[in-house]
């Protein structure tokens, strides 16, 4: 986990610092003591004024837990809390309810890992803040909350309280207090394994730390991109950030992030089966942060040159190393995967010992703290361990010639299983592929025949739905027929009545009349029937048309359907009950609807569309 501390501390010093001049009668209640303080600040912060002045008492009490928030992380906890306990004889009341003194002793407390008692700091701090409306200081203390969380391994908590100064950030449009928080949301992110989501997040932060003056925070990224890299693996990426993160705090003479890096990039030693060169790293770190005075990477150090020791064969040293890591985190109550690795690499110990007694130990109390999605595999490995245990017991209550004996036994027993083994799981295996295949071979071949099934059963529902539509037509076709020969006969019969006498008692036959009058050309169930042929063997064409050119008329509908059954106009006018004239102006404008030109032909537009 990294700090934001770096942003907030560029932002404070940014707004609290600048030359100041002394106005008669102003400065005469600001101690000396915060003359004396800046100077020493000004030692390890070079954008700290050490020749400043103040106006007043409360410009003072301002400047100065701004300037000692910006610089706490830069000198030791001893030279901090000196010259703290120097502002806070002179400055108490305004320590005490601006909530800054909490904030210190919280930071304080990281630093020694006391992280109930930072978790306390902060609380109180964050409360007495709001009463205040220091929302910029609120975010910042926040954020330290959070980071405390994270320690404690309580990662919903942590998340939800670095939402909340996300969200303070984004009310105040403070950028750099936002890509400080969303670090760490990130880091949240990649303790749970959604690496996903926080590599986003801190590519998002890279490209806006590259552009900032300050080279810290752009280092922190890198190592926090490291961090998420080392727990899914990548040990070349890991290794590759590792770097970056280096030169950067190298940069700025910065000695935690060296000392931290130096251990990270022992790890990557380690992973490589170097812990010569990775223990080499883990001094060099270690006295760095001896040298400032920051106990809070103790644990993971020791860890580490423990699991350097073991590697080399020196187990009494790595066991008492690891025991003082274990002991530093049961204190500070982090039970996270540190402590879970720790209780394993005893295990190791135990087992090369052929303790499997205090083996199965140490692996149950892993199992106590480790996270469920490992539960059953140290619940397989613990009862392994005592297994190894209850039959190395018995076994030394055996003569030593029997001992020699089930040894030579034993090995036979083991040389013939494996031979078996192997032979049976290469028959296996044969008669696995054997049938996997005949199994594919059969699921295609069905497969085909489905496809081909479902074909012919398409093409024939096709094929009768076109014959429908084929016999409905001459249907049609033969009751046009019909009625133009009932019109023919009532033209005939009327011309002859024309002739004959006006007193003759002759009358034309009302039957033929009334079948003419009741012959309807193409009725309205005529056309639903003959809609539902040339839907099912055209689908969607009619829907098609209406939809591209919605102003198309019922009788152009028609038109449309019967031009599209290759009716010709002689054809379309019986069926229609219409004349050829009518046919030509109906086709005219269907025609110009389609927005067709005078050269285009009518037929061929519908019979391609």
């Amino acid at each position: 986990m990294w700090r934001i501390w770096t942003v907030f501390a560029a932002i404070a010093i940014s707004t609290g610092c600048g030359q100041h001049s002394e106005e008669q009668g102003h400065g005469a209640d600001v101690p000396d003591s915060a003359s004396y303080i800046i100077v020493e600040l000004a030692r390890v912060d070079t954008s700290i004024h050490s020749k400043t002045t103040f106006e007043s008492r409360s410009q003072a009490d301002s400047f100065l837990r701004r300037a000692l928030s910006a610089s706490i992380e830069f000198i030791s906890a001893e030279e901090f809390e000196r010259l703290s306990r120097i502002y806070y004889r002179h400055f108490k009341t305004e320590a005490e309810e601006s909530g800054y003194w909490d904030l210190w002793e919280g930071e304080l407390a990281v630093r020694a890992g006391a992280f109930e008692k930072a978790q306390k700091s902060f609380s109180s701090s964050v409360q007495k803040m709001l009463q205040n409306k220091d929302s910029a200081s609120v975010g910042h203390t926040l954020n330290w909350l959070g980071a405390t969380q994270i320690y404690l391994g309580d990662f919903v908590e942590a998340n939800r309280t670095h939402v909340k100064a996300l969200k303070l950030y984004e009310s105040l449009k403070d950028s750099a207090g936002m890509f400080a928080t969303l670090r760490e949301i990130a880091s949240v992110n990649y303790r749970q394994n959604n690496f996903e989501k926080a590599e986003k997040i801190l590519l998002g932060c890279l490209d806006y730390y590259k552009k900032q003056p300050s080279k810290i925070a752009l280092a922190s990224t890198y190592l926090t991109f490291g961090e998420m890299y080392q727990i899914k693996g990548d040990i070349s990426q890991f290794r590759y950030y590792n770097l970056l993160a280096l030169k950067s705090f190298e940069d700025e003479s910065y000695s935690e992030g060296i000392a931290q890096t130096y251990n990270n990039m022992a790890v990557s030693e380690m992973s490589t089966g170097n812990f010569q060169g990775a223990k080499s790293w883990l001094l060099k770190s270690k006295a760095l942060t001896d040298s400032t005075g920051d106990s809070l990477q103790t644990p993971i150090q020791l860890y580490n040159i423990g699991v350097c020791e073991m590697e080399t064969g020196n187990l009494n040293e790595s066991e008492d190393l690891l025991l003082r890591s274990l002991a530093i985190n049961e204190q500070r109550k982090m039970q996270g995967q540190i402590t879970v690795r720790t209780f394993s690499r005893l295990a190791q110990i135990a087992e090369r010992r052929n303790d499997f007694k205090l083996a199965s130990a140490y692996l149950k109390k892993k199992q106590a703290v480790s996270d469920s999605i490992f539960n059953l595999e140290n619940k397989k490995a613990i009862d392994e361990i005592q297994i190894q245990y209850e039959t190395q017991k018995k076994e030394n209550e055996l003569q030593a010639s029997k001992l020699a004996e089930k040894h030579k036994e034993n090995w036979i027993w083991i040389l013939t299983t494996i031979i078996i083994s192997i032979l049976s799981i290469i028959l296996i295996t044969g008669l696995l592929l054997i049938t996997r295949n005949r199994r594919k071979e059969e699921k295609r071949k069905l497969e085909e025949r489905l496809q081909k099934a479902e074909f012919e059963k398409v093409q024939h529902e096709l094929d009768f739905h076109k014959q429908q539509l084929t016999d409905y037509v001459s249907t049609l076709k033969e009751k046009s027929q019909q009625i133009k020969t009932l019109e023919e006969n009532l033209s005939q019969r009327q011309h002859n009545t024309v002739l004959v006498d006006e007193t003759s008692t002759d009358q034309p036959q009302p039957e033929n009349i009334e079948s003419l009058f009741g012959f309807k050309i193409l009725t309205e169930d005529d056309w639903m029937r003959f809609k539902k042929y040339f839907d099912n063997v055209y689908p969607g064409i009619i829907q098609k048309l209406r939809e591209s050119y919605p102003d198309i008329t019922a009788a152009e509908q028609r038109l449309f359907m019967l031009i599209r059954l290759n009716s010709d106009s002689r054809e379309i006018s019986q069926m229609l009950g219409i004349s050829m004239d009518s046919v030509r102006k109906t086709k005219y404008r269907l025609k110009k609807k389609l927005e067709l030109s005078e050269e285009a032909s009518l037929d061929e537009f519908v019979k391609k569309f």
